[in-house]
């Protein structure tokens, strides 16, 4: 693979400014029997809080992570199993994709049959993502977001309940945005060309947008295409991202970002190619075969907006308002095939010939609110959080259209596209179904209170603790599947004991609730299944 990459940079002014006056205290030491010196008033450098981002800093270790309390907790700190895939780390594996980060995380399984990957952790399977710590329940199995925009990600392993809410206790994937921090202008570019014709480009500038910086502004641009070992398949990406990053004043820091993903696939599987021929013997087909046609086709749209504000209220204290708006459209149209195939004839009279499409789209709202309230007692640094967050996910449509069709045949070794139904006819086009899909369209709303403190008792010794309240409600414009679930209680503690300068010891516990649609004998809906 063919690999370019070329970045300017600036020395930022605080670098120079922190030398001059390393300098000037050096001369000023030499020159102390003869000069007298006079005591300057002390300057304050404020830097803007993106305490936990990884870019620039070359490392494979983050400083700190929020996404099991809200609290910036360095990771030795946070006494859950934890993983951070730092920017740097991102680089050098070279991985671009969703779908490439959980396929190298450590007791993570990653199983899939098409362009659908379910992730599995811990015997369950992940139902929920953060993306800048806000959580977000829309498939991701098959959209495969593009990790260009995103400076980091945070894993946590088991049950993450009192930041999420509800879902399954697999483990919370929180996607860290990347932010416009430079105040000079910066910009990498990169260009690769690798097998099956693969090729990307990308472009990523920052720039301050007035004089003193305090305006700040970022875009990412990403556009690849590639084929693939696989007969009629091809993948074509498009991104484009762009964030404001403000310093209103020295106690207000607000952005404002949107991004746009667009990936479409074409010549998708929906199935496996036959095991067996019809004498009971195993198929051996080339590597480059599929059981698919150049006409099938699995695209989807993702566009997201952010905004934010950060108001210091007094001393350390501070509100924190956050909202996010993603839209997901997808459209595939997809064959799939079931049989034994003539090992003389290569051709196959299917049991089941099916040909799906479907139109969905789905819009989730997401607002958070805290403050976080360091102080110190008995000498030590506390912390403090208390907030609430609101998260609504509306599936809006699922139009479809679908034909089965029995005694079907196709000589797909010869000629791929040749399916035909019983009656001889090549099949493709199917008419849509007047009616949306069962169940659609409906809303899920949670919402939830939380409360989370760092509690230092002695230098070497801490305890992180919270709770939540959660509402959760599941509503259909028919009323069939309508439930709801109050007050659910979700705790978290756990005491961190650092016996040696780079060991501690952690005990911990958490839990987290999943809504489920069984029913008891009297029509009931059972309560929320614990994982702990």
């Amino acid at each position: 693979m063919f690999y370019a990459n070329f970045e300017v940079f600036k020395v930022h002014p605080l670098v120079v400014a922190m030398t001059m006056i390393a300098s000037s205290m050096i001369y000023a030491e030499d020159q102390s029997e003869n000069v007298q010196v006079q005591q300057l008033a002390q300057i304050t450098v404020q830097a803007n809080d993106h305490s936990n981002i990884t870019e620039g800093s070359g490392s494979y270790a983050a400083k700190t992570t929020n996404t099991s309390t809200k609290l910036n907790l360095s990771l030795r700190e946070t006494p859950q199993s934890i993983k951070v895939l730092t920017q740097e780390y991102l680089e050098d594996r070279n991985l671009t994709s969703l779908q490439d980060v959980f396929n190298i995380v450590t007791g993570v399984s990653t199983p899939r049959t098409d362009e659908r990957q379910s992730v599995f952790a811990r015997g369950f399977q992940v139902d929920y993502y953060l993306i800048d710590g806000m959580p977000t329940t829309t498939n991701m199995g098959s959209n495969d977001l593009d990790l260009g925009i995103y400076d980091h990600v945070e894993i946590i392993k088991g049950a993450n309940g009192l930041t999420t809410g509800a879902g399954n206790p697999a483990m919370a994937t929180n996607l860290v945005r990347k932010r416009a921090n430079s105040k000079d202008f910066t910009g990498k570019l990169n260009v690769s060309y690798g097998s099956w014709d693969a090729y990307s480009t990308s472009a990523d500038l920052s720039a301050p947008l007035n004089n003193d910086g305090s305006l700040r502004g970022r875009t990412y641009i990403k556009y690849s295409d590639e084929n693939s070992f696989m007969d009629h398949y091809e993948k074509e990406r498009n991104v484009i991202y762009g964030t404001l990053d403000w310093d209103i004043s020295d106690k207000t820091n607000a952005y404002l970002c949107a991004t746009y993903q667009e990936l479409n696939r074409s010549g998708v599987r929906w199935g496996g190619t036959p095991a067996f021929y019809n004498d009971g013997t195993r198929t051996n087909f080339s590597r480059s075969t599929t059981v698919s046609a150049p006409w099938t086709y699995w695209n989807q749209d993702d566009t997201m907006v952010f905004a934010g504000i950060k108001h210091n209220l007094f001393k350390d204290v501070n509100l924190n308002v956050a909202y996010t708006l993603r839209q997901t459209e997808m459209d595939t149209q997809l064959l799939y095939t079931a049989g034994k195939v003539d090992k003389i004839t290569n051709t196959s009279g299917f049991n089941n010939l099916s040909v799906w499409k479907a139109e969905q789209e789905n819009e989730e709202n997401n607002v958070d609110v805290y403050i976080n309230a360091p102080f110190m007692l008995f000498k030590q640094p506390q912390e403090i959080i208390i907030g609430g967050s609101w998260n609504r996910n509306e599936a809006t449509k699922y139009r479809y259209g679908g034909s089965s069709y029995g005694g079907g045949a196709a000589s797909y070794l010869a000629h791929p596209y040749s399916y035909v139904n019983g009656a001889g006819v090549l099949i493709k086009d199917i008419p849509w179904q007047p009616d949306s899909y069962a169940g659609y369209p409906n809303q899920t709303t949670q919402t939830g209170f939380y409360l989370a403190g760092k509690f230092q008792f002695l230098d070497n010794l801490k305890a992180i603790t919270g709770v939540r309240i959660s509402n959760w409600e599941y509503e259909t414009e028919t009323g069939t599947g309508n439930r709801k679930f109050n007050n659910e209680v979700t705790p978290y503690f756990g005491v961190i004991y650092d016996f040696v300068h780079n060991h501690s010891l952690y005990a911990s516990y958490t839990d987290i609730f999943k809504p489920q649609n069984n029913k008891k004998q009297d029509g009931s809906y059972l309560d929320p299944i614990i994982g702990k």
